[in-house]
């Protein structure tokens, strides 16, 4: 039986999409006033009396009026950026492995206790302990107080919920049976559980 450790961290980076400005429309209308002048009309065969220039009309102005213009600027809202995640310290975890009862028989249940101690300064929530051995040729009857058991690409891992408090130790207890006799060696390695990992 072999003992082994290992720790790791969790780190998360969160993007947020960058505030963009947003742009200033101004708009401008013009209103043109056009203006127009005739003549009198006289009876026919009337002496036209000689013109007599008339005076001269003021002039109007036509000026352009513009509408007022309004501009408004809108200041896009920061949006308060999360605070940068802290990375997860690593928790030094230990862990220790005994079978129940020590030389187990073909076709009978037995246990693999593995006693794990967190010698970290916060709980570890949650472990994952990866392992070798001839798992393919035994069935995994239960994983208590809870947790599962599967393969990997690089073996067998079992992940737990549980939860260990700073300096202090649980068991997980692994019930097994060996469908026929072998002698191979066990190894455990264990870390603390991702979320994403905790069934």
């Amino acid at each position: 039986m072999t003992a082994a450790k290992k720790g790791t961290g969790l780190v998360r980076f969160v993007l947020e999409p960058a505030v963009s400005p947003l742009a200033l429309a101004v708009s401008l209308t013009l209103v043109l006033v056009a203006s127009g002048c005739g003549q009198l009309a006289q009876s026919p065969g009337a002496p036209r009396p000689t013109p007599t220039p008339s005076p001269p009309e003021p002039a109007v102005l036509n000026t352009p009026t513009s509408a007022p213009t309004v501009a408004v600027l809108a200041t896009p809202t920061p949006t308060p950026l999360p605070p940068t995640p802290t990375p997860v310290p690593r928790l030094p975890l230990s862990i220790r492995a005994e079978l129940d009862p020590p030389t187990p028989r073909a076709g009978e249940e037995f246990v693999v206790a593995l006693n794990i101690t967190n010698e970290g300064e916060r709980p570890a929530r949650g472990i994952y302990v990866a392992t070798t051995g001839p798992w393919d040729r035994w069935t995994v009857l239960d994983v208590e107080p809870s947790g599962t058991f599967a393969r990997d690409a690089t073996g067998w891992h079992i992940v737990s919920p549980i939860e260990i408090p700073a300096h202090e130790a649980r068991t997980i207890e692994v019930h097994v049976r060996a469908e026929e006799a072998t002698e191979e060696q066990l190894t455990f390695a264990v870390r603390e559980a991702e979320p994403g990992e905790l069934p």
